[in-house]
């Protein structure tokens, strides 16, 4: 087990499951494993899918190839992904019908759907992420759960998939409709787009674009912000699957540290992976401190470290490994220990308490301590 979670936080977690107060948060990371995109990815297969109806003529790419493209499109062009969503949505016209179809665009590169009829729906069963979170919502009694509701930054609907094979009620809520008795309110702040089958409602408008984020963040008392005001400061929240990019959480979470009332919420995080250099790296590296040396006495720099001595060291050629190469590494690993220390301090500070782990397959396990202790 290589996450650790201190005893106190682990009290503080149990008592809130057994009084029903813990609010889940739930972002992309839950949902990738059912093999949906991620927001980047969702970005441009809607983009792409769009101009191939207006602008290609008779180019009418697979969906596979769609995706591929997509992908290589993203590591090859320099453009922001926020003013690749603006330039998206104008190929879409503002009335009713070209939203409806903007929305219906994103729907079909949420789910990958080519066409409706006969479509399948993503698969929940193999995804231990999901399946983990499902499970921490069922109830560990009859008339029970810990969870009191669950506030989701995904379009989709898997969650309520697998909370339904798990004989929970869940009601996907996107609008300032009141939850119902009896049901777990799965607040969808950011829209909601569910898979399209019998009984599930059209898709409702979707915060995507930098537009639409910048006009949910200035305005506080918006349906979504206050919705995620209310459960931060009423409950004991759990992040899973969310990596803390998102911009109006933190604002908002930033509000809340600076108010009376308090947000106790921890996060769950995968530690990042060590980033050692390879052995040509490190001599790559090696090279460029020598070249940035010879530039500094050319320009009559002397520092404290060349006072001593060269800066850097001989490289040997014996079998040993290089004095120079273990020194390197060694200021590389320094620095991701104090990279992660300051991104715990820097998440305390917004009120979240991280729990780190290794393995994304530890979720469950994290989430089976909170729950049974």
């Amino acid at each position: 087990m290589s996450f650790e979670i201190a005893q106190d936080d682990l009290q503080v977690l149990r008592n809130a499951f057994d009084q029903q107060q813990i609010a889940l948060y739930l972002g992309a990371g839950v949902s990738a494993a059912s093999g949906l995109p991620t927001w980047d990815k969702l970005i441009l297969s809607v983009y792409f899918a769009a101009v191939s109806e207006q602008k290609l003529g008779n180019w009418r790419p697979f969906p596979n190839y769609l995706y591929a493209i997509s992908d290589w499109y993203l590591r090859a062009r320099q453009e922001p992904l926020e003013i690749t969503a603006r330039k998206l949505r104008l190929l879409f016209d503002d009335d009713e019908s070209g939203q409806q179809r903007f929305l219906n665009a994103v729907r079909d590169a949420l789910y990958q759907i080519e066409n409706q009829e006969g479509a399948a729906p993503p698969d929940v069963g193999s995804n231990d992420t999901l399946s983990a979170v499902a499970e921490f919502c069922a109830a560990p009694r009859p008339d029970t759960s810990g969870v009191k509701s669950v506030v989701t930054y995904n379009y989709d609907n898997l969650l309520e998939r697998a909370l339904k094979e798990r004989g929970v009620i869940a009601q996907p809520i996107f609008t300032s409709s009141p939850a119902a008795d009896g049901k777990l309110p799965v607040f969808h702040v950011h829209g909601y787009i569910p898979f399209p089958e019998s009984g599930q409602p059209e898709p409702s408008g979707v915060v995507l674009s930098e537009e639409e984020y910048n006009e949910a963040a200035s305005d506080p008392y918006s349906w979504s912000n206050l919705v995620q005001l209310r459960e931060m400061s009423g409950s004991v929240g759990v992040m899973v699957g969310l990596s803390m990019a998102d911009r109006n959480i933190r604002r908002l979470l930033d509000a809340l540290a600076r108010s009376p009332v308090q947000a106790k919420i921890f996060a769950l995080l995968k530690r990042p992976s060590p980033i050692l250099p390879t052995a040509s790296e490190v001599d790559a590296i090696d090279d460029d401190a020598k070249a940035i040396l010879t530039r500094f006495k050319k320009a009559g720099i002397k520092s404290r470290a060349q006072r001593k001595g060269p800066i850097g060291f001989e490289r040997s050629a014996t079998k040993s490994e290089q004095r120079y190469a273990r020194e390197i590494r060694g200021i590389v690993e320094a620095v991701d220990a104090l990279a992660l220390d300051q991104e715990t301090r820097v998440l305390r500070a917004l009120g979240i308490t991280p729990i780190w782990y290794d393995k994304h397959k530890e979720i469950g396990k994290i989430l089976e301590r909170i729950r049974n202790g």
